[in-house]
């Protein structure tokens, strides 16, 4: 299974089980850090950018927020959180198995949420 199928199924967001080479995980984990660097490069220079006093909202560079994180980002609280879940506006994903599992939000779907702010 090569890096970009790998990719492909971490974004669809499902528990999956694969089966992989050893090369071909190594060449995965090379593209995430390549893509990690790539985007902190961006993000380091669009800071660069901007003028002295210019505010900048931060944007995420992973794709999938803490509910914590998806607070700070939009300026809600948790309560808020679980009330957009329960409306079907704002869906996380559950991360982990067994008794540890963790909210997790698309980094999209926050995007466009805070767009429409």
């Amino acid at each position: 299974m090569s890096h970009n199928n790998l990719f492909e199924a971490l974004s669809q967001g499902n528990n999956q089980i694969i089966m992989t080479t050893i090369a071909d995980l190594k060449e995965f984990a090379l593209a995430i850090v390549e893509e990690t660097e790539a985007r902190r490069q961006k993000s380091a220079d669009a800071s660069e950018t901007n003028e002295p006093g210019q505010e900048q909202k931060e944007m995420p560079t992973k794709d999938l927020l803490s509910a914590q994180e998806v607070c700070r980002i939009l300026g809600v609280s948790n309560t808020t959180l679980w009330r957009w879940q329960r409306s079907g506006y704002l869906l996380p994903m559950l991360v982990g198995s067994g008794k540890v599992q963790r909210r997790r939000y698309k980094t999209k779907d926050v995007e466009r949420i805070a767009a429409s702010m």
